[in-house]
């Protein structure tokens, strides 16, 4: 009896669903906690929780696809080639979390470096923890996500002295078409639906609970931090590259000095979580058997493209249109998983397996 309880909570290569719920709810608060001003569409000001709503209801609603591949076992992944096209689309995400750690490495932690520097290093330890797998990271995202949800609400809680409730006022001073593609800018940010599809077949027990628990409480989580950093900062946050950092600056500890310090020891934890499973997903999309060949290729080209990025996008100040962003997003987390539905035949060789 024992032995049957222990098999239900763990099979080797797998992972329980709290573990999703976990990693997933981990990559999406570490956007939020090293948001930079210079990516967003437009400044930051009062009516950011209107696109952030916004984004929330149209996250769930093109996740939709996706989580009824995944209960209909109709998922497009499971074709090599399919998984081969959605390749370049997840490396492309790595490499956009990665310029954005380096350049707030570059730019906080120490500027006398290069950012290629600090991109080397935090990639060097992501491809290990790749290289372990997705079970490692699922025991390390429940110490990173503690963390996370510890540095939060001390973010929050040791800046409440310096909230004034009337720089949350006037509500809108954006256009409705400034306010929409926000919108669309913060749902293409999302990478838990991609995830969810490749990491699916690793869970230990189909439940969508976890996936659509952790972009609630992720989008519930950043919205409370966003209108926190707008009641302190006020129109500052506009002049702020990293606003939650600058947040967690003026946040006093009292004896103990500010909180500069622990928002940068989450952000590195988180980073790392997040990174290393987007590096994960792109071996998994590979589809190579060589778990070190194919480590070593998603990581090399995650080295190209972020270095790219961070010597045009970031430090041009520029990001690629959201209407761009919007289309990627849509074509790879909506578009391909609906066709799947219509078209890939329900695999019930794996249905089988899984319940031999």
């Amino acid at each position: 009896m024992v032995l049957v309880l222990m098999n239900s909570f763990y099979s080797k290569g797998k992972i329980p669903p709290y573990y999703l719920f976990f990693l997933l709810t981990v990559s999406r608060l570490v956007v939020v906690m090293t948001f930079i001003q210079s990516l967003s569409y437009s400044k930051i000001n009062n009516d950011y929780f209107i696109s952030h709503l916004i984004g929330f209801a149209v996250t769930l609603l093109m996740s939709v696809p996706a989580i009824l591949c995944i209960s209909l076992k109709k998922n497009p992944l499971k074709n090599k080639i399919i998984s081969r096209i959605y390749f370049p689309y997840t490396v492309f995400l790595s490499a956009i979390d990665t310029a954005r750690f380096s350049s707030f490495s570059a730019t906080r932690i120490n500027s006398q470096h290069s950012s290629i520097i600090f991109t080397i290093l935090i990639l060097l330890a992501c491809a290990y923890g790749a290289y372990l797998g997705i079970e490692a990271l699922g025991r390390f995202s429940g110490f990173a996500f503690a963390v996370l949800i510890m540095g939060i609400v001390l973010l929050i809680a040791f800046n409440i002295p310096n909230f004034e409730f009337i720089n949350l006022f006037p509500l809108i001073e954006s256009s409705n078409t400034q306010i929409i593609e926000r919108a669309f800018k913060t749902t293409s940010n999302t990478n838990e639906i991609i995830v969810y599809l490749i990491i699916a077949d690793k869970l230990t027990e189909k439940s969508n609970k976890p996936f659509v628990l952790s972009v609630s409480s992720s989008y519930i989580i950043s919205l409370c931090v966003m209108i926190c950093a707008l009641g302190v900062l006020g129109d500052y946050i506009s002049t702020q590259t990293f606003p939650i950092y600058a947040l967690s600056q003026m946040a006093s500890l009292r004896g103990f000095g500010r909180l500069d310090a622990i928002h940068t020891a989450v952000w590195i934890f988180a980073s790392f979580i997040k990174l290393s499973l987007m590096i994960y997903c792109s071996m998994k999309c590979l589809k190579i058997k060589s778990n070190k060949l194919s480590c070593l290729i998603c990581t090399v080209l995650t080295l190209a493209v972020s270095i790219i990025f961070s010597n045009s996008m970031l430090s041009s100040q520029k990001g690629l249109s959201p209407t761009v962003l919007f289309i990627i997003f849509a074509l790879f987390n909506t578009v391909i998983p609906l066709i799947s539905l219509f078209v890939k035949k329900r695999n019930y060789g794996d249905e089988l397996l899984e319940n031999y």
